[in-house]
């Protein structure tokens, strides 16, 4: 049984995509030799990437679109955020009857450190919450994995050790305010 469905959490999308330099795609159809520098204009690495996008959205239930969302504002299940060299996906687990969420969010990300000898890529999870702070940040990320890659084989390589430890993370808990204990935070009032 799918740990997020065990553990009661609602899966939802609320990201809305208004600027022009950004929008979703399948991984199969993306730029990716535009998005993330020329290493990755190759079939075989939007293959692969294909590939591991399906096993990342595989591990969620499929959900309906909510009402008020627009057909191309929001992604279908299986389609990447792109933007100014950078590729993500974002999860976001609502509670029910609540304005509670936790968000896992997954990218990867041309580095472009000047002076860099060579391309490299920033491959990142991260697993946040929403804020209840007098002052609202918004959210705070709780859980934070980052790994440099020098090619996109092993930018690959990583983003599947990911989809592991996603997992590992939700099956810990896909409570929020299980995370918001762990380290310290407010819980909603």
């Amino acid at each position: 049984m799918n740990a997020d469905v065990a553990l009661g959490c609602d899966d939802t999308i609320n990201v809305a995509m208004t600027d022009p330099r950004t929008g979703w795609g399948w991984p199969i159809e993306l730029p990716l030799g535009e998005i993330l520098g020329a290493a990755w204009a190759d079939q075989d690495i939007a293959t692969r990437l294909d590939a591991l996008t399906r096993q990342w959205e595989a591990r969620r239930p499929a959900h309906p679109l909510t009402p008020g969302q627009q057909s191309g504002t929001y992604p279908t299940p299986g389609q990447l955020m792109w933007q100014d060299h950078e590729i993500l996906s974002d999860l976001t687990f609502t509670v029910t009857d609540s304005p509670d969420w936790l968000e896992i969010a997954a990218s990867i990300k041309a580095d472009s450190h000047a002076g860099a000898a060579s391309p490299s890529w920033l491959v990142q999870l991260s697993l946040e919450v929403a804020c209840w702070c007098p002052t609202d940040h918004n959210l705070h990320a709780v859980q934070v994995d980052q790994r440099l890659a020098g090619t996109p084989h092993v930018a690959l390589d990583q983003f599947a050790e990911l989809l592991a430890l996603r997992d590992h993370w939700l099956n810990m808990s896909c409570d929020p305010s299980w995370w918001r204990t762990r380290h310290g935070l407010p819980q909603p009032s």
